[in-house]
């Protein structure tokens, strides 16, 4: 995956898409988006309104970069690449935090489950 195609394999399959065929960047990512959310209600996950609104909000977001790069100026890439690695760390942070919080969970499951089976 090259650097400008975004930063995990999710975000590379429309831009691919968009260089096979003749679909627009726009067409290709709400296809790909609604796909994987169709998948993930067929695994029968719960997709709230916050899910879509982010899905959203990371679409146009992406979209309105790439129509108007070329009119930044240097000075607003670079706050730009600030506002991006600041939301990339409150993303790992909050990730982090998550992680934490599913092993807590299991841990106090776990050992409910062992103290059940002892009685």
């Amino acid at each position: 995956m090259a650097p400008d195609l975004g930063a995990a394999p999710y975000d590379a399959i429309a831009p691919i898409i968009t260089q096979r065929t003749k679909l627009s960047y726009r067409t290709a990512r709400i296809t790909q988006d609604v796909l994987f959310m169709v998948a993930a209600v067929m695994l029968l996950s719960h997709i709230g309104k916050r899910t879509y609104h982010t899905i959203y909000n990371a679409l146009q977001t992406t979209e309105t970069m790439r129509n108007n790069m070329s009119e930044y100026s240097t000075s607003d890439l670079r706050s730009q690449l600030k506002i991006v690695r600041h939301n990339m760390a409150n993303s790992k942070e909050m990730y982090d935090s998550f992680v934490e919080q599913e092993r807590l969970l299991q841990d106090e499951l776990n050992k409910r489950i062992a103290k059940a089976k002892n009685k």
